[in-house]
């Protein structure tokens, strides 16, 4: 399969389709829609990693009930308390001890003044914080309204099947892949729509490839032995 931008602009349009964006089903979105607010929509995304959206959010509203998502209120709580609040989201100790340290750095930093710097700059300081790496930075960033197209393992996975990059590709060059293809206004969608149909369809064990409607642009059917 050849990838260019016309069989992109196909691909965006067939799961565009196919998928209704559900803001409760993507925790960081539905951070930033409901409080407009960096920090908490950090703090939800650092909930995110390695965790599902539905356990990711419901860490979000009861750490926000016990404790209060602001930076002054996680820098004094216990790592204990935050720990306990956030269980559900699994990784809960090395969540809690990141999450504490991360509020006490921002104290005295306008978050929200950081993310409006140039997009390196931006990224690089926020990457410079515990427990965030580049999905981590890149969906805050994103989140607001910053040109940059987050990969997590469902991006990745898919994107890896369909044929878009190599298998042994690394974060950045997916990324970059993805974002020379695809419409830098589609980007926002991509993001969501390619880890809807990883969670749906194309899935780590037994994607369901016969309900697919990407079947026919996809490479990992012609990789799989037939008896």
């Amino acid at each position: 399969m050849l990838w260019n931008k016309e069989t992109a602009k196909k691909i965006y349009e067939i799961l565009k389709k196919e998928y209704k964006i559900e803001i409760e089903d993507y925790v960081s979105l539905w951070a930033y829609v409901t409080y407009k607010d960096p920090f908490k929509v950090l703090i939800a995304t650092i909930l995110s990693q390695s965790s599902t959206d539905k356990a990711a959010l419901k860490s979000f509203k009861r750490l926000n009930e016990k404790i209060g998502i602001e930076p002054e209120n996680l820098a004094k709580a216990s790592i204990d308390d935050i720990r306990e609040a956030i269980k559900e989201s699994g990784l809960q100790n090395q969540k809690a001890i990141a999450i504490k340290e991360i509020a006490k750095r921002l104290r005295d930093i306008n978050l929200k003044e950081l993310l409006e710097k140039d997009l390196k700059n931006a990224r690089e300081k926020l990457m410079e914080l515990p427990k965030i790496g580049y999905k981590t930075a890149d969906v805050v960033l994103a989140t607001f309204n910053k040109n940059i197209l987050p990969v997590d393992t469902h991006i990745e996975r898919v994107s890896k099947r369909l044929g878009i990059v190599r298998k042994e590709a690394k974060y950045e060059e997916i990324r970059k892949a993805l974002e020379e293809i695809f419409p830098q206004e589609t980007w926002h969608d991509i993001h969501l729509l390619f880890i809807a149909h990883g969670r749906k369809i194309c899935k780590a064990k037994n994607p369901l490839c016969n309900s697919c409607k990407l079947f026919e642009y996809c490479e990992y059917p012609k990789t799989q032995i037939r008896v």
